[in-house]
């Protein structure tokens, strides 16, 4: 019978397949042995915070948190995924205030980057001209309009 051997005495005598066997169950798994049998139980594993176990339950790998959508980056913020947790990092034009722990829009129109008119937007900014000039190719500078020429 399989699972048995028999004894000096002739009893029936279980065999631990899970020591007696090379291999008995395939990586992930713990072997149980039973009265004439085994059973092959998959290993918890239990991972650290900002990890999961992969499909096989054999390692844990980072959980990309960005990708996932489980990051706390707020508006002005992008999220980078590091190993075992991820970081927020301010947007371009946005700027890190420490009361607020938050990014806030920098307004560029402080430093008066166009020739007339500026228009400061989340992030940027955006350059305008009077009446009588239009917005040169460079997106800063206003020329006249040629009806205005004398």
């Amino acid at each position: 019978m399989d699972g048995f051997l028999q004894d000096p005495e002739g009893n029936c005598v279980d065999i631990n397949e899970c020591t007696s066997l090379p291999e008995p169950c395939k990586p992930g798994f713990n072997c149980i042995n039973t009265v004439g049998s085994y059973t092959c139980q998959r290993n918890t594993l239990t991972c650290s915070r900002g990890y999961h176990s992969n499909e096989e339950g054999t390692r844990c790998v980072d959980v990309d948190e960005c990708q996932t959508g489980v990051h706390r980056c707020g508006e002005g913020q992008i999220c980078h995924n590091i190993p075992g947790a991820y970081r927020c990092d301010c947007k371009m034009g946005y700027q890190y205030d420490a009361f607020s722990r938050s990014c806030i829009d920098v307004n560029e129109c402080d430093t008066s980057p166009c020739s007339q008119e500026c228009a400061n937007v989340y992030g940027s900014y955006q350059c305008y001209c009077r009446q009588g000039f239009q917005l040169a190719e460079d997106g800063h500078s206003c020329k006249a309009d040629e009806l205005y020429l004398v």
